[in-house]
């Protein structure tokens, strides 16, 4: 059982990563031959908003903070969770380098927010 909860837990990582390979899966479609397997639990994963925010936070306090696993387990089990937080980086950094079609052209124009703009006029 030690085996398959490590195993399960690399999944996290796993699902959260195939996002970056989106164009190789493009240019060499048999590539998704491998994958077809897998692709019920991804699609399961996928349909659950927040999914995997929950398995994050499943897989660190219930496995990782819970002494009644062995050592093996809980030390597979942040290796996944810390694998996880680091494939969120390059798309902190894409967002970042790449704002989007607006772009950085929003700069110095006020925001008008209905109820918030009211409110903040009131207390100037």
């Amino acid at each position: 059982t030690d085996r398959l909860i490590s195993v399960a837990a690399y999944s996290l990582p796993f699902f959260n990563s195939l996002q970056y390979g989106r164009y190789l899966f493009i240019q060499y479609p048999q590539l998704g031959i491998l994958f077809d397997p897998i692709l019920p639990f991804l699609s399961l994963y996928k349909s659950v908003p927040y999914a995997s925010f929950v398995a994050f936070f499943a897989l660190y306090l219930g496995v990782v903070r819970n002494p009644s696993f062995s050592h093996y387990v809980r030390f597979n089990s942040m290796q996944a969770v810390t694998l996880d937080v680091l494939l969120v980086v390059p798309l902190l950094l894409t967002r970042i380098f790449n704002p989007g079609r607006v772009g950085l052209g929003i700069l110095g124009r006020t925001p008008y927010l209905p109820f918030v703009a009211d409110a903040a006029g009131r207390q100037i």
